[in-house]
């Protein structure tokens, strides 16, 4: 009820002002700090407090809830990426399970039932489990359950990022038939695009191909593995990059097509910006 108390102090002729929102609510996102007083009450603590089920006036010595924080330093927060996260995650849940293992020990019985909760997800890597920190979760699970035979959970995010408009599978049939993916990429965004292309992990060599369109610009030329980056535009300040190579697995060798496009909107006066709007990604098997 408080909430929507704020979001109707806060309409103005039908639309939301979210910035008011978070003003009335006292939330202070001023200065210059990546994360600010703000933001520091973010999301994963909200989850925490939840899941740790105990109002703090109800909370005695018996109380069987314990919890052990580990916080991410602010080098891998900023990455909107996710791609340092993994060490760092890990780190993080090896501590915590070591703490419910300890402190169970101290009290003559066996670890402590553990969830962690990491409220944190990747928009990098290949999403379909066979990434190093989807990996090394499972092998936590299966070290603390199966061998240990203690209770030990992981919990992790279903929705970061609306995953389902960031991932997308595509099957490419043999014989030069092409499939189009559409990029859009919206203005006045301050960061760089990425795509991540991860192929399966037996294509041959210069088997996929990769063509790669702006907005409003005519087709280029394809790109198979091997070939050089292709840069656009061609002269002047570069925009965007394709780049083909290949990633070393604990599965073996994966073949990855990686896109970058600059901002779209200026950090300062002068800086490159991309074109805004639908790009155009090709592929095919030949």
């Amino acid at each position: 009820s408080d909430i929507n108390t704020l979001l109707g102090q806060s309409t103005l002729a039908g639309t939301i002002d979210e910035d008011r929102v978070y003003a009335l609510a006292g939330q202070d996102f001023s200065g210059d700090a990546h994360k600010n007083r703000g933001r520091r009450a973010g999301h994963g603590t909200h989850v925490l407090d939840i899941a740790a089920g105990e109002e703090p006036a109800d909370a005695t010595a018996a109380t069987p809830a314990i919890i052990a924080a580990v916080e991410l330093p602010v080098a891998v927060t900023a990455d909107t990426s996710g791609a340092q996260l993994t060490s760092y995650a890990l780190d993080g849940i090896f501590w915590i399970a070591v703490q419910a293992y300890l402190m169970g020990k101290a009290r003559g019985t066996s670890a402590l039932p553990c969830v962690v909760n990491l409220s944190y997800g990747t928009l990098s890597g290949p999403h379909d489990g066979s990434d190093l920190l989807a990996r090394a979760i499972d092998f936590f699970i299966w070290l603390w359950r199966d061998v240990l035979k203690e209770r030990f959970s992981v919990v992790v995010p279903a929705g970061n990022g609306h995953l389902s408009q960031t991932h997308a599978t595509v099957e490419l049939p043999p014989g030069g038939q092409v499939q189009t993916l559409r990029w859009r990429v919206l203005p006045d965004t301050t960061t760089p695009g990425f795509m991540e292309i991860w192929l399966p992990h037996d294509i041959e060599a210069q088997e996929i191909q990769v063509r790669v369109t702006a907005p409003g610009q005519a087709a280029g030329g394809w790109m198979a593995e091997g070939d050089p980056n292709v840069v656009w535009p061609a002269a002047g300040g570069e925009l965007s990059r394709v780049i083909y190579h290949t990633v070393a697995t604990d599965l073996g060798v994966r073949k990855l097509i990686l896109i970058s496009i600059y901002p779209t909107a200026e950090l300062a006066v002068g800086d490159p910006v991309a074109p805004w709007g639908n790009w155009r990604v090709e592929l095919r098997n030949v």
